[in-house]
């Protein structure tokens, strides 16, 4: 278990706040009584966060996934460990893509070729080694205690080690420690999130965005399924690039909830949002469950049959079926167990999982770009304690923001924060760069040549 002194979590709180962050304020987040603990400790970790620590030389750090997740995770771990430990990057795909971005990439080319970053310098940069192969087999070897004939085996003891198999043929053993990132699935194959519908190079990513994109723009009636953030960002976006080259395609919300984003938006935020994507055209069926059969939608209470050109689900996100990692990880829906500090429960000194395969945190990319040091931090943590014996020090994860953005359109949208909700700036700056460039920032994904600061 980890210390319950805050000392270790004031330490990287600090860190991030004075290091990563812009807003000087956020320190004031802080206890009083934590700044007077940290402060005297705080200038000889800072100069030695990234010095070569003979604790974890020669060792060796496997990333499995390389979304958003397993970028942050590699930038996170490379910040503190010795440039000596080996990481690994397990990724079939040559290319990163910043998710939340997706809906409007579909539609702009400039944004597509803003989302998507090239594996090759991420690793190259980061001293990262990337094998372009799927993880079949992982496994946690136990230690064995005792004489030869006993069966006590411990696979939480720092001596086990991880065997990971990958579907090329590689087989990497005697691994320290694993952080799973698989991200999760959508069945609206645009998405680009599923095996099935996965683009292993950028050049064939981006020619499918804008394939879709067409689709969309082309079709007469495009039913979306799911009313939250996802759902009607896409809505609005169908409706003005449709209306800006003269068509006229019908976009239909059918939602579950008695509001749209309901789970996110307050109420005033909420009736914004709808009356803005009324005035586009979009029609909200609300309080209303959809059967769906190929492009026909039937209204399960009222039994209405909408006839679709399109059907996109956009409800939801679904656990990958990522069956090399033992049931015992999983809870009943298929999503990974973890902690508060991201360590996969049952296996807390050897595997974490981060990201959207994870139960903490889950669907937000915010809030993986937001734990880049926690993910690091703890790594590293885990990497110390197999030499020295003690109890690591390790970092909670940060909260997620109450702050919400929906765009509508490319010059539209609504901004709800813990104080009031608004339609001006926050969705005006996220309409122009998507937040990407910020991103990229925190990523450490820097701009190509040529590349617009988006």
């Amino acid at each position: 278990m980890p210390k319950d002194s805050s000392t270790p979590d004031s330490i990287p709180r600090l860190i991030t706040c004075m290091l990563e962050s812009s807003n000087a304020f956020c320190i004031l987040r802080l206890k009083i009584h934590e700044l007077i603990i940290v402060c005297p400790m705080l200038f000889s970790y800072c100069l030695g966060r990234n010095k070569n620590n003979k604790n974890d030389k020669n060792m060796k750090v496997v990333v499995i996934g390389g979304g958003m997740g397993g970028v942050a995770a590699c930038v996170g771990i490379r910040s503190y460990v010795a440039s000596s430990t080996q990481v690994i990057l397990v990724e079939p795909k040559d290319h990163v893509e910043i998710c939340w971005a997706t809906y409007r990439a579909l539609f702009d080319p400039e944004i597509a070729k803003a989302s998507l970053y090239p594996l090759d310098l991420f690793c190259s940069k980061h001293n990262v080694l990337h094998i372009m192969s799927s993880v079949t087999k992982l496994e946690l070897l136990p230690t064995t205690t005792g004489d030869d004939n006993d069966n006590n085996t411990d696979t939480t003891d720092t001596d086990a080690s991880i065997k990971v198999t990958c579907d090329n043929g590689t087989i990497m053993d005697d691994i320290d420690v694993c952080v799973v990132t698989t991200g999760a699935t959508n069945p609206y194959a645009a998405w680009g999130r599923g095996k099935e519908y996965l683009s292993l190079s950028r050049p064939e990513r981006f020619a499918a965005m804008a394939k879709y994109g067409k689709s969309l723009l082309d079709a007469k009636t495009v039913v979306i399924v799911g009313g939250g953030l996802v759902g009607t960002e896409l809505a609005g976006d169908i409706a003005v690039f449709s209306r800006d080259i003269a068509q006229s395609t019908r976009v239909i919300i059918v939602h579950t909830g008695e509001r749209l984003c309901h789970k996110e938006l307050q109420e005033t935020a909420s009736k914004m949002l709808q009356e803005k994507l009324a005035e586009l055209g979009v029609k909200s069926i609300l309080s209303e469950k959809a059967l769906v059969e190929g492009n026909k939608v039937t209204l399960e209470s009222s039994g209405q049959v909408i006839q679709a050109d399109q059907v996109i689900m956009a409800n939801g996100i679904h656990p990958h079926n990522n069956s090399f990692v033992d049931a015992q990880y999983k809870d009943d829906k298929g999503w990974i167990v973890v902690d508060e500090y991201f360590r996969v429960k049952g296996a807390e000194r050897k595997l974490f999982a981060f990201g959207d395969c994870a139960t903490a945190l889950p669907n937000t990319g915010n809030s993986i770009v937001n734990n880049i040091s926690t993910i690091g931090y703890n790594v590293k943590g885990v990497l110390d304690v197999a030499h020295n014996g003690k109890e690591p020090w390790i970092s909670k994860h940060a909260a997620h923001s109450d702050v919400y953005i929906c765009t509508v359109g490319h010059d539209d949208g609504v901004a709800q924060t813990p104080l009031l909700s608004f339609d001006s700036a926050l969705p005006a700056w996220k309409n122009y760069s998507m937040f990407l460039y910020d991103a990229r920032s925190k990523l450490e994904l820097e701009l190509e040549e040529g590349d617009q600061k988006c």
